[in-house]
């Protein structure tokens, strides 16, 4: 064991240590600490390059045998951290110092804390195959102050055979800003029960099973709609696949790889063939896509227009596994051509600031633009961020933002639908940011405040629909007997029916896991297996009249799995805040960091 005296300052770090493995699997920390990413490197101590650890000007990388490098990922919400590859220094030229093997690697890894300090803090490494030494690592008293920008620690490592390591770790923080953000997050799924993560486990599996089963292998295009028993039908309606479903579709195979319901390799291979499909093959314009193509060659159906929404939706997922498969140099390019060659300067159509909501080759743009707050800020994030044809930063602000109350709710209303709420934050990390101008909206308490209406509205339907209650409410865009419905509320919606649409609740997972959970737990309780199937719930069902959907919709099943996940790990927000230019972005617009309250 160690004593304090052995703890080494490096910086704005203090360490003090106890035996470490010399091949580490992962960390475990009960609070976090927001770093821009952490990279780890073992080495023979008995090289005269270790003793220049404290120059980084001068450090060498050493190039023994028993030297490694593995760079460590986030696993949110279980405080786990673990590496993702690991690559032998000899690999690495002679003369780069720690800093350079990092900025090479091009990752970016994160993870967060509830303070600025960690008290009484732990980490465990456990040994990853190949390790040859018995070693256990305790880390105690480290401490992180913002504002720092860089900063090193190492470890003198004694084994059992008496060979001498060093861990040295090079750390690059966020700006004091961009730290101080992730610092006030909430642990993501830290109040949840056993049985909830259970339910959410299999609510996730089963949504994350409709990507796999319904993309196509010649395309990677997702189906619009399935049946709930599962299976691959053909016909008018079901061989159209939707690039909304399938930009959802690309994050959920990131999020299978993680959780291991698929191999990362096979991951990979649909994340290429999609990729290669819109890089190549997809009819476009001006970099924009087709709301809808046929699922095997990707040709426009129904006469459809180039929807700039939904192309959005797709970037998001393309821009998601271009993080999470960080390393990977075809489908970074592949991602980095599909989103700069999007036009966002031609879709304002003339205008200086408003994106138009998409264009026909028959008749031209559509004479509507997204002038009001709907689902459009990650249209609008993406716009200003693009690399290529951004629109200005002010555009952020030219759509309108009209409020609503109900009851004793306030909040930013676009309309009735509840997924105008959820999409967006699917990927993007509003928690605790404010927009810097007038009035000041915090989005995600937006999103909050208007979950909890709808369920308000629902509850006070009750004597209308009995079937409403507070434990099952939930009504967004959705199947009905009559069709497919932009149906919710408040305010009051003449065409609801009674029907119940589970994937406005579970869409708000990531916003209000009480009643979300409760509603969703309850749902399937008393309703089982007439409205969850394979794909977990039925797109619509109403509990008044006994009517129940035939199908799922993918973009339904979408904003499921994603918000659950983000609740249970944030794993999606993590992947996609990554990307440099978004982050950027968001800095540049003004959502700033709020003060703690």
């Amino acid at each position: 064991m160690w004593s304090q005296k052995d703890g080494v300052i490096f910086g704005k770090c203090t360490v003090r240590g106890a035996p470490v493995f010399a091949k580490p699997e992962f960390f475990e920390f009960h609070n976090r600490l927001k770093l821009r990413s952490l990279t780890v490197y073992l080495a023979d101590t008995a090289q005269p390059t270790i003793g220049k650890m404290r120059k980084n000007r001068e450090t060498q990388t050493p190039t023994t045998p028993n030297a490694f490098l593995f760079r460590i990922n986030n696993i949110p919400g279980t405080g786990r951290l673990g590496p993702t590859r690991e690559s032998p220094l000899e690999s690495v030229k002679p003369g780069y110092m720690a800093n350079d093997v990092y900025k090479k690697s091009k990752t970016g890894m994160s993870f967060g804390i509830s303070d600025m300090s960690l008290i009484r803090e732990t980490g465990n490494i456990r040994n990853a195959p190949h390790a040859g030494t018995g070693m256990s690592c305790r880390i105690k008293n480290m401490r992180f102050r913002a504002g720092a920008s860089k900063a090193s620690f190492c470890l003198p490592v004694t084994s059992g055979t008496k060979a001498f390591f060093a861990l040295a770790l090079v750390i690059l923080a966020t700006p004091a800003r961009a730290q101080t953000a992730s610092l006030r997050q909430p642990p993501t799924g830290a109040s949840l029960t056993s049985e909830d993560r259970a339910f959410l486990d299999d609510l996730r599996h089963r949504a994350f099973l409709f990507f796999i089963e319904q993309s196509d292998p010649g395309t990677g295009l997702v189906r619009d709609r399935a049946h709930t028993r599962g299976g691959v039908e053909t016909g008018y309606n079901h061989d159209a696949a939707s690039i909304a479903a399938t930009g959802f579709g690309l994050t959920a195979f990131s999020i299978g790889a993680e959780h291991g319901w698929i191999p990362r390799a096979e991951a990979r291979r649909r994340v290429l063939t999609a990729l290669r499909f819109f890089a190549n093959r997809a009819p476009s314009e001006h970099g924009w896509f087709y709301h809808f193509m046929d699922a095997h060659t990707g040709e426009r159906v129904w006469k459809c227009e180039i929807s700039s929404i939904d192309t959005a939706l797709l970037l998001a997922g393309i821009l998601t596994a271009r993080q999470y498969f960080s390393n990977d140099r075809e489908i970074a390019s592949l991602a980095d051509t599909i989103y700069q060659r999007v036009d966002f300067q031609w879709m304002l159509n003339g205008d200086r600031y408003l994106l138009d909501m998409g264009w026909h080759p028959e008749s031209g743009f559509i004479p509507l633009r997204w002038s009001c707050y709907r689902e459009l800020m990650i249209l609008y994030l993406l716009a200003i961020a693009s690399p290529n044809h951004p629109i200005p930063a002010e555009s952020w602000y030219a759509w309108s933002r009209r409020p609503i109350t109900y009851e004793n709710y306030h909040y930013i209303y676009g309309d009735r639908p509840l997924y105008i709420h959820q999409y967006a934050h699917a990927w993007i990390d509003f928690r605790h940011r404010r927009e810097s101008r007038a009035p000041h909206v915090d989005w995600f308490q937006n999103s909050v405040t208007a979950t909890l209406a709808q369920r308000a509205y629902c509850i006070n339907l009750h004597s209308r629909f009995p079937g409403y209650s507070e434990s099952i409410w939930g009504i967004t865009s959705s199947d009905s007997p009559k069709g497919y419905l932009a149906w919710g509320g408040p305010p009051d919606d003449p065409n609801v029916d009674g029907t119940v649409v589970p994937s406005a609740p579970a869409g708000s997972l990531m916003f209000t896991p009480r009643q979300s959970l409760a509603a969703l737990r309850e749902t399937k309780r008393v309703y089982g297996g007439r409205i969850y199937g394979h794909y977990g719930f039925a797109d619509a069902f109403n509990p008044n009249t006994g009517w129940v959907d035939r199908d799922v919709i993918g973009i339904d099943l979408g904003i499921t799995l994603l918000s659950a996940e983000n609740l249970v790990t944030g794993n999606v927000w993590n992947w996609f805040m990554q990307d440099a230019g978004i982050r950027k972005t968001i800095d540049r617009i003004g959502l700033t960091v709020q003060s703690r309250p």
